[in-house]
């Protein structure tokens, strides 16, 4: 398993500790439980959990929830992910600036299509937005596809002005479509944001452009915060 599903297994499994401490009220000394009456294992997220003081210990054996100590480790979280999403797009920007301005170099021979870096398999709240795209797209769904995106979203085209928020976004795909494959190379979710970095195809063959979509948890479900994408071949 690579490490960022085993980091969004972990965040999950903390995310089940603190909701059984709030459901059985555990939330000061007065109040703490022992994990055996709240039915849970000491397992890695709980540990964790201890030594960041977001779990204390009243007296032994008996723990409660610090919910600002939660609220604090949670916005650390966040910052942490914007400044990730925030690194991969500059970098994604930065290719897709130079590749448009830079005059062509000379060309090693075409190698065959074909797919160089190998997919990963995402979670299924994830994967569940690709193929929903795909599912859009194909079927030229202008308004199911602007509804992947959250109100404010983003479309960064090469050579075209950015596109924000689902209206413009509808207006902008009006008459596109047709087969596509997306696959993900990498993935990272903390909390409430997270980015999928893949590869779209016309349905066959290899990989035809690559795109970064930056996620955004909103109304339970994952939502594209800024889609970004280009081609593979030098216009």
């Amino acid at each position: 398993m690579g490490a960022p599903a085993a980091a969004a297994i972990i965040v999950r499994r903390e995310r089940e500790v603190i909701d059984a401490f709030r459901r059985a009220g555990a939330m000061d000394s007065t109040s703490a439980r022992s994990f055996a009456e709240l039915a849970i294992d000491e397992s890695r997220a709980v540990k964790r959990l201890q030594r960041r003081s977001v779990l204390r210990e009243a007296e032994p054996g008996r723990y409660y929830l610090d919910e600002v100590c939660w609220e604090r480790r949670c916005g650390m979280r966040r910052q942490l992910m914007f400044t990730i999403v925030g690194i991969a797009l500059l970098v994604l920007l930065a290719v897709l600036v130079s590749g448009s301005a830079m005059p062509p170099a000379p060309q090693a021979p075409p190698t065959p299509p074909g797919d160089t870096i190998p997919s990963v398999t995402l979670p299924s709240t994830l994967d569940r937005v690709l193929r929903d795209y795909e599912r859009a797209w194909e079927g030229r769904d202008v308004r199911a596809l602007a509804a992947l995106f959250a109100r404010d979203g983003f479309v960064l085209r090469p050579g075209s002005p950015p596109v924000r928020g689902r209206a413009a976004i509808e207006e902008a795909y009006r008459g596109a479509g047709g087969p596509l494959r997306l696959r993900a190379f990498a993935f990272t979710i903390a909390d409430t944001v997270g980015y999928i970095i893949g590869g779209y195809s016309a349905g066959g063959g290899g990989d035809i452009g690559k795109f970064v979509l930056a996620l955004r948890r909103g109304d339970g479900r994952w939502l594209i915060a800024a889609d970004i994408d280009n081609g593979n071949s030098r216009r």
